[in-house]
């Protein structure tokens, strides 16, 4: 038995897009997406990601010993009207779809010490997957916009809004890592009374091996003409 295994939780990311296809052999974007997967396997932890996007299948690849579990959406509702319905209960589908979809793989992969979250939607599901497997929860923030919609925007649904994100960050975790990007997110967990101790503030840093490559600068001027 694995002792130290932990679990990403993440839906697609954009930027990662082509990579996750396999269409490129190394992530073109969003260093604070993946590196922590690196990071942690240095660490000696067994590493899985699971992310939900638009896949028509389950399928799995390594990346540098890291296990990526590629898991379709399955939204089922494609009709007019039903797929307005599915629109405004996104939320609940999530929920059953995350839930479901990580209760499987877990069993796959074994028990993880650490589940690891990038997207608070999937905030309900994944509490409820460590307090059954008593594990730590993490939840990363990338960015907000609670700050600027409160005290900045005049439109009140977009007030109404926050009141979601913020029962997400009210959600009892082990810990809320919060990027600081510039949206004023330890204000907003500060206004949030979340304790001090179960919150930090990472500023995004710089990945000193990178270099441009020739070979690269001409192909972004191939593709963007």
């Amino acid at each position: 038995m694995h002792e130290n295994r932990i679990l990403f939780m993440t839906f697609e990311w954009t930027a990662l897009k082509r990579f996750v296809r396999q269409e490129v052999s190394f992530p073109e974007g969003m260093p604070s997406v993946y590196l922590p997967w690196k990071k942690f396997q240095e660490k000696g932890y067994e590493v899985h990601i699971a992310m939900w996007g638009d896949f028509q299948n389950d399928s799995s690849f390594k990346f540098d010993k890291c296990h990526i579990h590629l898991l379709p959406l399955r939204h089922l509702f494609k009709k007019k009207v039903i797929g307005f319905l599915a629109d405004k209960l996104r939320w609940l589908l999530d929920f059953f779809i995350v839930l479901t979809g990580a209760s499987k793989l877990i069993c796959q992969i074994g028990k993880p010490d650490i589940i690891y979250l990038y997207r608070p939607e999937m905030t309900p599901a994944a509490w409820l997957l460590a307090k059954f497997y008593s594990a730590l929860l993490v939840q990363r923030v990338f960015g907000t916009w609670s700050y600027f919609n409160w005290y900045q925007n005049s439109d009140f649904k977009k007030k109404i809004s926050c009141l979601l994100e913020w029962i997400r960050w009210r959600w009892p975790s082990d810990l809320l890592v919060i990027t600081n990007d510039g949206t004023n997110g330890e204000a907003v967990a500060k206004m949030l009374r979340i304790p001090s101790d179960r919150y930090i503030v990472w500023f995004n840093g710089v990945d000193k091996s990178w270099s441009s490559n020739s070979d690269q600068c001409q192909r972004l001027r191939c593709e963007l003409n």
